[in-house]
């Protein structure tokens, strides 16, 4: 879809600079990064590395970022006053199957319509 290389073995570093390349080409307005409490996985130096990742959107490619995840999501960006102060949590209910759940996807998808993919 979008190209990009892939290296099963390639370090954190290319993973991150290639990221960045690929998100400057398609200039996205919006990020949505899922599973956020995984940060939390691995050994301490792994887990200092990956809890920086998420701040990188906002300084360098200036859009916005939302990070989901469980009730563990928050301490993941515990890495300083200065990360968790970018984001506001917020606890989303359980969703049931129901109008009202179809309703807000539709509306959800009509506030968040991607222009066409910029060249």
């Amino acid at each position: 879809m979008l190209g990009a290389p892939h290296s099963a073995s390639a370090s954190l570093s290319v993973l991150e600079r290639l990221a960045r390349e690929l998100l400057r080409r398609i200039a996205p307005r919006m990020l949505v990064v899922d599973e956020v409490h995984h940060l939390l996985a691995g050994n301490y130096r792994e887990q200092r590395a990956s809890r920086n990742l998420p701040k990188f959107p906002a300084n360098d490619l200036r859009f916005r970022s939302v990070l989901v995840g469980t009730a563990d999501a928050p301490l993941a960006l515990t890495t300083g006053s200065l990360m968790i102060s970018r984001f506001t949590p917020f606890d989303i209910p359980r969703w049931r199957e129901s109008d009202d759940h179809g309703d807000c996807w539709e509306r959800s998808s009509e506030c968040c319509r991607c222009a066409s993919p910029r060249t």
